[in-house]
C-alpha cells in the first residue's frame, strides 16, 4: 500500500527580500478536486495525451470511498484504434483490477456509466487507456464522482 505522508511543496520566487512567513506551503496529499453542490460533494479528474500517442488517465487513490458518476474519453478526431478501456484496480492490487469496459472500434467517443453504483473504496484506482488514434489525433479522458460520506 502506498505510503501516504503529508509533504509540503513551498513555491519561491527568486526574492531575496522575502521572508520565511511569505510563503504559503501546498500540500501534495490535498484530497482530489471537490465541488459542493445542494449539500453533496463531487470531483472530476481530466487530461489529454499527444498527437498519435496512446494515452492512459490514472486516477489516483483517495482517502475516502467515491461513487464513480461516469468515464469518457473522446478524439479530437475520427481515429483509427482498437478500443479504449476502462479498469478499476482495487486497492490491494493490479493482480485483481478488472477491465469494467470496451469501447468500441476505432469510436470517436467513449463512455463508460455504471449501470448501478460503484464505490471506490480509499486505495482504490480508476484508469482509462485511449491506444493511438492516428496522425494528428489526440485523445482526451475525464472521470466524475460523488464523495461518499
Amino acid at each position: 500500500m502506498a505510503n501516504n505522508q503529508p509533504v509540503e511543496l513551498v513555491i519561491r520566487h527568486n526574492d531575496e527580500s522575502a521572508v520565511e512567513d511569505d510563503f504559503t506551503p501546498v500540500s501534495l496529499t490535498e484530497p482530489l478536486p471537490v465541488v459542493t453542490m445542494n449539500g453533496r460533494s463531487y470531483g472530476r479528474y481530466f487530461g489529454q495525451g499527444a498527437g498519435n500517442t496512446a494515452f492512459t488517465l490514472a486516477v489516483p487513490a483517495a482517502d475516502r470511498a467515491r461513487q464513480i458518476s461516469y468515464a469518457l474519453a473522446g478524439y479530437s478526431a475520427a481515429p483509427t484504434q482498437a478500443g479504449v478501456t476502462f479498469v478499476l484496480t482495487p486497492a490491494n492490487g493490479a493482480a485483481y483490477a478488472v477491465t469494467l469496459s470496451t469501447g468500441t472500434a476505432n469510436a470517436q467517443n467513449n463512455s463508460y456509466i455504471p449501470g448501478a453504483p460503484l464505490i471506490l473504496l480509499p486505495g482504490d484506482k480508476l484508469s482509462i487507456t485511449a491506444p493511438a488514434g492516428g496522425s494528428g489525433i489526440f485523445a482526451y479522458c475525464t472521470v466524475a464522482w460523488e464523495w461518499v460520506s
